[in-house]
């Protein structure tokens, strides 16, 4: 659970920072014109969670993840979302 909440905080600082970089022109490492505008389209289509944590956030992603590694032999069987994770770690990041 302790590593978890680590991802979590640097998931916070790393978002923070790569949306900032983007919107700042001369701090930015994609010195393109339009980076600017991108980085507006992104914040306003993904809202504040840029990186989603948690299984509900992304269970969907997931979802169509365990389907394409059943369908290409990667798993035995068809897995569910919440085997892939144990229940306390299912229950304390379900947002």
């Amino acid at each position: 659970m302790e590593l978890l909440k680590a991802f979590e905080e640097a998931e916070a600082e790393v978002e923070a920072r790569s949306l900032r970089r983007l919107m700042n022109y001369s701090a930015s490492r994609m010195p393109i014109p339009w980076g600017h505008a991108l980085a507006e389209e992104a914040m306003a289509e993904f809202g504040d969670d840029y990186y989603p944590f948690g299984v509900e956030d992304n269970r969907k992603t997931l979802e169509i993840y365990l389907r394409y590694a059943y369908e290409q032999g990667v798993c035995a069987r068809q897995l569910t979302v919440d085997e892939l994770f144990p229940s306390e770690v299912r229950d304390e990041f379900r947002t």
